[in-house]
């Protein structure tokens, strides 16, 4: 990568690099069932402290204490993230890494443990695999809830979409690259057509 003559590097890779830390609480004896329920409570304590609301000290640490949910992605491997992550910094060039395994949409922010920001991740749903919204056992709009609730609490996570099957799209000029996330209405029909889009533009 340091010797392309390319303008864009591009990572295909299975699992998220992005840093998921979930609030602790979550997996402190909290039914499967409500777990979305507790995640939308903790999202509007991080709200209220966004718009300038007053927490308890306990509430704070309700919404700071956090760990990874996913050891088996590259959260597992925290210093060996860092020692990559600091490699594509030095690159001064942008940088977008692909994923997968999850079966959910993700877009996140690759950042160093002091914020600087490196590089940008996708993630692509399944087309048919079932994701987070499944082991959760959520329906619809739970999911949907779930997902706007997330990048609230998870400080690197840009966007995500927990409920759709699909596939994920990238186009690339010299200028920008298009990232567009494409959903599709059924999965166990021939006649199962892209019902739904989310767009993202990274700039170089």
């Amino acid at each position: 990568m340091a010797n392309s003559n390319t303008k864009w590097q591009v990572i295909g890779q299975q699992l998220l690099i992005a840093r998921m830390l979930f609030p602790v609480s979550i997996f402190n004896g909290v039914p499967r069932e409500q777990i979305a329920s507790h995640v939308h409570k903790l999202a509007n304590l991080k709200r209220k402290q966004q718009q300038g609301g007053t927490l308890t000290q306990q509430e704070i640490q309700q919404i700071e204490t956090v760990m990874p949910y996913n050891l088996d992605a590259w959260d597992g491997y925290p210093v060996e993230r860092e020692q990559f992550l600091t490699k594509l910094n030095t690159l001064e060039k942008p940088v977008i890494a692909l994923a997968g395994d999850t079966h959910n949409a993700w877009h996140n922010k690759l950042t160093l443990q002091d914020g600087t920001e490196v590089a940008v991740e996708l993630g692509t749903p399944g087309v048919t695999s079932p994701g987070m919204e499944h082991y959760l056992s959520m329906d619809n709009d739970t999911a949907k809830k779930l997902a706007e609730d997330l990048p609230v609490l998870i400080e690197d996570l840009q966007y995500c979409n927990l409920h759709q099957r699909g596939y994920l799209t990238l186009a690339i000029t010299h200028d920008d690259a298009i990232a567009k996330w494409h959903y599709v209405d059924a999965i166990l029909s021939p006649n199962g057509k892209v019902s739904d889009t989310h767009t993202f533009v990274i700039s170089a």
